[in-house]
């Protein structure tokens, strides 16, 4: 088996290790949940149409035009992450949600009513979660298996470019048969016990700082832009183990652990116009460009396997270990979005505002520094993905001049093709909210409820006479509540 062959078992199995040059991280970096301000929270970022708010910068940025003052806003958030498997995992972290201000240039004669220039930073996603999965006992297949299945027909150094096969013979999972230089057997035989488990930790954040502007004409038209870059700081360590129950096998145990760390910026620019028909209503539209990554990435494998008696006739040890790791350099561009938005204000007291926004995945594009290595991970990427749409609704009622209330909902389809075994991950968030209103100073505080879940296997492997080895599907359900406290000075 060939080393692009290798790579695309990594994609199928999915995240016994996260890789940058496979499908699951393209997707990671790319379903983005910016809520930023507590009040664009509050109505779960269905701010296409509004504007006037700093989270409109990575949404709308026409919505930059529709300030009449200047503005400073600092929103931090504790986000709260639950993900449950067969066990439960919490994590809870402090974040910087949104931090910015907006100069406003007013201009009461004249068509142009004022021209602003908006400097904001907001989260765009946040990776801090625990996971852990229990995939029960397996009594058809091992992950050994695969490896077996990967190594046999190759020469011993052959093994070396093909990663965990060669790690897998380096602790005496799988070895050559005698007189043999490419057939192995395993430390195995059909029908053993085999208890599977997986556990997960995931840290990182993906933030966008962005320069903006935007300019109100008459009132009625509002025209903006946005130039983003955005940061992504991540890492990955995922621990896959297996415990043998076998009358037959020496084999106590093993374990595989993955880390994968990557960091890097990327550039993006948006564009968007407001239009009122009528003072009480306004329809948005915006586009997004990808943002084009450069990203540095390590990546780390390491084998232990625990023997009850040595497995090797020449051998005296019953414990091995062995790891091997790799740093590269790669480019990502995220998908397209396409952004249509419409308001209703009503009486100066109700708001009401949807976002509808098209996603297209497929997009998306993966280099790396020698052109081309990537080029069979980009097909099958746009082969098993699929444009998405997201919906976002958001109602805000002024009780009075102090107080508001409000309340959204957001969806964000699934990005997997139809026939994946994840077609429906898809996303649902609940959020409410209250605004205090005094003058030239205002706060708000924002509540938001998401929950998500995630198919997946530990491994997933079609042997070349199309048998497949495969653990149980794991179930995994993300439960995530965040609380956003915004303060912000208009002058």
């Amino acid at each position: 088996m060939n080393k692009r062959a290798i790579l695309l078992v990594a994609c199928l199995t999915g995240s016994l290790v996260a890789a940058a040059q496979d499908p699951v991280s393209i997707l990671q970096f790319s379903r983005l949940y910016p809520r930023g301000t507590a009040r664009s929270a509050a109505m779960s970022g269905a701010f296409g149409a509004l504007g006037g708010d700093l989270s409109a910068v990575h949404v709308n940025p026409a919505g930059v035009g529709v300030f009449r003052k200047s503005e400073f806003n600092f929103t931090p958030f504790l986000d709260f992450d639950r993900a449950t498997s067969v066990d439960k995992a919490n994590k809870t972290t402090l974040l910087l949600g949104n931090a910015g201000y907006v100069i406003n240039f007013f201009a009461p004669r004249g068509p142009v009513r004022s021209v602003n220039i908006a400097f904001n930073y907001t989260n765009m996603n946040n990776f801090n979660r625990d996971i852990l999965q229990y995939g029960g006992v397996n009594t058809t297949s091992s992950l050994i298996d695969v490896w077996y299945e990967q190594a046999n027909g190759h020469e011993r150094n052959e093994l070396d470019a093909m990663g965990d096969p060669s790690l897998a013979y380096d602790v005496a999972l799988i070895n050559l048969k005698a007189n043999s230089t490419n057939e192995y057997y395993r430390q195995l035989s059909d029908g053993d016990n085999v208890e599977q488990e997986r556990a997960i930790t995931e840290r990182g954040y993906q933030g966008e700082y962005a320069i903006a502007t935007g300019i109100n004409l008459n009132d009625k038209l509002y025209i903006g832009s946005t130039l983003g870059t955005q940061i992504i700081r991540y890492r990955y360590r995922g621990e896959y183990r297996e415990k043998i129950d076998s009358p037959t096998s020496p084999l106590d145990d093993f374990s595989r652990v993955g880390i994968f760390e990557t960091n890097g910026s990327g550039v993006n620019f948006k564009v968007g116009v407001i239009y009122r028909p009528t003072p009480e209503h306004r329809v948005g539209i915006a586009i997004h460009t990808p943002t084009y990554y450069t990203l540095s990435a390590y990546n780390e494998s390491a084998l232990h396997s625990s023997f009850h008696v040595p497995p090797l006739a020449e051998g005296t040890w019953t414990r091995f270990d062995s790891s091997t790791s790799s740093e590269y350099n790669y480019e990502l561009s995220t998908p397209w979005r396409f952004i249509a938005s419409i308001a209703a204000v009503q009486n100066k007291n109700l708001i009401v505002s949807l976002d509808y926004e098209y996603v297209d995945y497929p997009s998306s594009d993966l280099t790396d520094t020698y052109r081309g290595e990537y080029d069979w991970i980009r097909d099958f990427f746009r082969l098993n993905t699929r444009a998405a749409s997201n919906l976002r609704v958001g109602i805000e009622y002024r009780a009075n001049s102090l107080l508001s209330l409000r309340a959204g909902y957001a969806y964000n389809g699934s990005p997997y093709a139809k026939d994946d075994w994840n077609a429906r991950a898809r996303l649902n968030a609940f959020s409410a909210g209250l605004g205090f209103n005094l003058g030239s100073f205002y706060s708000d505080i924002a509540y938001t409820y998401k929950t998500a879940t995630d198919t997946d296997y530990f491994y997933n492997y079609a042997t070349g006479d199309g048998h497949l080895l495969s653990s149980r599907e794991i179930k995994t359900t993300f439960n995530a509540s965040d609380i956003r406290y915004s303060i912000g000075i208009r002058f």
